[in-house]
């Protein structure tokens, strides 16, 4: 009996698991295709930079920034994992999955690119997905989104800025002040 029990639970839990992580993807998936990810991989480049300007001796060496660099993609991605529970807090897989469903069409893909003119099929699937329950209530939680994720760059920004800054002055690279 406790051997049913034993597998009964373990099926919920590795189901309510998987369920979880494809949630999980599914939010990844839209950060990537609604062009977040290529966002934070600006602003990684930009803090680099900062940290050159205004830290850095001005002969540090470009082989010290290439090695600084390294774990670019490892660094978006921990930022990317920790940002898809403010979207859990506020939306449901199947919500994210309406909003996702949006962005992989080629009328958003063109609308957030402001240089490509829309056809009036395009204009129309844009302005049926803004009248949409989802596009209402990401209008409604705008500000509250907006500050979660804000919190969450502003750690992930502090922490690899200091583990960037710390990299700098122990390869004897930094100004001194």
């Amino acid at each position: 009996m406790r051997a049913f029990f034993l597998t009964i639970f373990l099926s919920l839990y590795f189901s309510v698991s998987a369920q979880v992580d494809d949630f999980q993807q599914d939010i990844i998936n839209y950060l990537n295709v609604n062009g977040t990810v290529q966002q934070y991989g600006v602003a990684y480049e930009e803090l680099i930079d900062v940290l050159k300007e205004r830290v850095a001796i001005p002969d540090t060496p470009e082989s010290f920034w290439y090695k600084l660099k390294e774990g670019k993609e490892e660094s978006i991605d921990e930022l990317i994992f920790i940002l898809t529970f403010a979207y859990r807090k506020h939306f449901t897989q199947d919500e994210i999955g309406e909003i996702l469903e949006f962005y992989e069409t080629e009328a958003a893909q063109k609308s957030t690119s402001k240089s490509l003119k829309l056809t009036e099929e395009e204009d129309k699937i844009i302005e049926d997905f803004y009248k949409s329950d989802v596009a209402i209530k990401i209008e409604s939680i705008q500000d509250e989104l907006s500050k979660d994720i804000t919190l969450i760059y502003n750690d992930w920004s502090r922490e690899f800025f200091a583990e960037k800054l710390g990299a700098i002055v122990k390869a004897g690279y930094s100004k001194k002040m």
